[in-house]
């Protein structure tokens, strides 16, 4: 009888243990994944809403969040459809773009996808008035943006545009929820395989999985996705190390050659996107004048900084061209290179010699600007650094009283002209330093009237060599990605640059 009761016992213990096991797969045989992923990141997120801020950290987190009509994919270089079913060209010139949309897709607030919100997020997020980050030269090219029936939206264009379904790749907000609620709450609803979870400021920012996802759930087993905020990159290099955290793809280029090495993380690389430039504050004149641009251009020895900021190239190479090579229709340029005795001769032409010179800076850029301040005084100027914190970047580089800036951007590498109408085009959501040039107005107006893919890139050829004569903006590198994660942490997915990672792949398995 004792024996009996035991083996009761043992039985009953059993499916108690079996039934505290909340994780996907607790059945024998089936894979036990971990509930939460736990990411590095540098920066507090200042925003959950995709067009409230430039910033990269928005970017990327609104890529779980959000969902686009198009995406170009950074792997085949094709166009895919997202929300978008499938599109075609209605005029035969390239004027008239009917879009089919994905029937039950469910946004976060429960609402059902329609041609609603994408008209809506259309005329919404266009208006600078509503979003910091408006939808680039959407006025300019879209006359008109109609529904047609419940999944099918028409974009009237204002001049042909052969390569206009790219443009497409915009987050769309849910119409209903800016119906019936604040327009903060409202920002962050998406349609995304996760939602915006637990945001505690300086802290961390999360993610929870959306379980009402229109393609399921079977390729996000992480429930949870919390991002850490550890400014410090050296400190994060340290967490993963010590398996503090999970996964971390914002790296220092010094922590390369250490985390390669390291047996207990897997180690990720490829050729990335994420430029890294000289800008200039076109708010005051003298930044105006070429020949004062020239002298910045001159003074800094691009190959120093790729020498001493980039591991010698391992994680970046030169770049002379504001566009990338992997970019569709990238040509080479000839650029204004290092010339340290001309940038002293133009500088005492100007009767600048010895001009205080404030170089604005992020705390991840702050060593390439220390090395373009070392090269600026070198060649007679009296270069400072003010090194700013991220969440003011945008706000400081609008109304900032800074000379020159060190930054960095995701190279857009699909539609031909975004990156340029982005950048230098008056209006532009990256033009917030002021360059206003009518020859360059003329330039992209012009080309934005041809009518076939191949005369837009001939004179994209044109274009590129326009910006690398007349430096509104200096390209110095081009990054290689790489990532590091804890080992048994899978979907891994790097991207090119900070702002397309999709890191809602990531799980853990706990036990097969």
């Amino acid at each position: 009888m004792k024996k009996i009761l035991l083996l009761l016992i043992c039985i009953a213990m059993t499916f108690t243990l079996i039934g505290c096991n909340t994780n996907t797969g607790n059945e024998e045989g089936k894979t036990t994944y971990a509930e939460e992923i736990i990411v590095g990141y540098n920066n507090d997120l200042d925003t959950a809403d995709p067009y409230q801020s430039t910033s990269s950290q928005t970017h990327w987190y609104t890529n779980a969040t959000f969902r686009t009509l198009t995406k170009s994919n950074y792997d085949t270089g094709e166009l895919d459809p997202v929300l978008a079913t499938n599109w075609e060209e209605l005029s035969g010139n390239n004027t008239h773009w009917r879009v089919y949309l994905k029937e039950g897709v469910k946004f976060h607030d429960g609402t059902t996808l329609d041609a609603d919100d994408v008209v809506f997020t259309w005329n919404y997020a266009k208006d600078a008035a509503n979003v910091v980050k408006p939808i680039a030269s959407a006025d300019a090219m879209v006359k008109e943006v109609v529904k047609v029936d419940d999944l099918t939206v028409d974009f009237i264009l204002n001049y042909s545009i052969p390569d206009f379904m790219v443009y497409l790749e915009i987050k769309i907000y849910s119409k209903d929820a800016f119906d019936t609620m604040d327009k903060a709450e409202a920002g962050i609803i998406g349609c995304g395989p996760y939602k915006v979870g637990e945001l505690i400021s300086g802290v961390s920012y999360g993610l929870e999985r959306f379980d009402d996802y229109y393609e399921g759930t079977e390729q996000f087993p992480s429930k949870k996705i919390t991002i850490k905020v550890i400014p410090d990159l050296n400190i994060q290099v340290a967490a993963l190390q010590k398996g503090e955290i999970d996964y971390s793809f914002r790296l220092p280029s010094t922590s390369y050659y250490v985390l390669e090495a390291d047996p207990n993380l897997d180690f990720y690389t490829r050729d990335g996107v994420q430029s890294f430039y000289i800008g200039f504050n076109f708010r005051k004149e003298v930044w105006n004048d070429l020949n004062m641009r020239k002298v910045i251009a001159h003074a800094v020895n691009k190959d120093d900084v790729i020498a001493i900021h980039y591991e010698g190239g391992a994680t970046a190479t030169r770049s002379d061209n504001f566009c990338v090579p992997s970019g569709k229709g990238y040509v080479e340029v000839k650029a204004i290179g290092y010339d340290p005795e001309e940038a002293k001769r133009l500088l005492k032409e100007a009767g600048k010699e010895g001009m205080k010179v404030v170089i604005m800076v992020g705390k991840h850029n702050k060593a390439f600007a220390e090395t373009v301040q070392n090269a600026l005084n070198a060649v007679g100027f009296d270069a400072v650094i003010d090194e700013v914190d991220a969440t003011n970047w945008t706000t400081l580089k609008k109304t900032g009283d800074f000379d020159i800036f060190v930054g960095d951007y995701a190279s857009y590498t699909g539609a031909l002209l975004f990156n340029f109408d982005r950048f230098f085009t008056v209006g532009g959501p990256s033009n917030m330093y002021g360059f206003v040039s009518q020859e360059w107005e003329d330039l992209i107006a012009g080309a934005r009237q041809l009518s076939t893919y191949d005369e837009m890139v001939a004179e994209f050829a044109v274009l590129q060599q326009w910006v690398a004569d007349n430096i509104p903006l200096i390209p110095v590198a081009v990054s290689k990605s790489f990532s590091a994660a804890v080992k048994g942490v899978k979907g891994v997915k790097l991207a090119p640059s900070d702002n397309l990672q999709e890191i809602y792949y990531l799980y853990k398995i706990v036990k097969k």
